[in-house]
């Protein structure tokens, strides 16, 4: 699992989440997956806050783009955000549509898949992996993102046109 942040003009690094072990488990159904410390602390510190500062913040209109997702919302992360000055915006928890990074996602996916054609060909171990996708995400134009982002109006049309439904984007 990665995560990254996009903007016009400029993006974040392409950051692995790691899984946790488990003498980092918090709960007793825990297994691994990311929670609010972990997100705020390997995610939005090294990844988005730089791009954050970069861009002037708030004071230049920039907003995180976050969904309903606990981690997101939560109170650690709530207060990780209000001590850095972070604006989110409100946003639906499933837009697809609405959501640039998705279709950098899938540029992602497909540089990736030209790059290792069949299971045979991927590289064995995480780091590998990790490595490869970073330099994927690397390769990708940053005019392509810029394009896609301001492709936005045109989105919002089709998603209201289509009554809040999937718009074919």
């Amino acid at each position: 699992m990665c995560w990254a942040a996009i903007s016009h003009g400029r993006r974040s690094q392409l950051i692995h989440i790691r899984q946790s072990p488990p003498q980092e488990y918090r709960r007793p159904n825990d297994r691994g997956g990311m929670d609010s410390e972990q997100y705020c602390e390997e995610v939005l510190r090294p990844g988005f806050l730089p791009l954050w500062d970069e861009a002037g913040g708030s004071a230049e209109g920039f907003l995180l783009v976050v969904d309903g997702s606990k981690i997101h919302i939560s109170a650690y992360s709530r207060q990780f955000k209000l001590g850095n000055g972070i604006v989110c915006s409100d946003w639906p928890g499933y837009s697809p549509d609405l959501n640039s990074i998705e279709k950098v996602w899938r540029t992602l996916k497909r540089r990736l898949n030209i790059r290792f054609p069949t299971p045979q060909r991927r590289p064995r171990g995480i780091a590998r992996l990790v490595r490869a996708a970073q330099e994927e995400w690397n390769g990708i134009e940053q005019e392509k993102i810029d394009r896609f982002i301001e492709s936005m109006p045109i989105r919002v049309l089709r998603v209201i046109r289509h009554h809040g439904g999937h718009s074919g984007w």
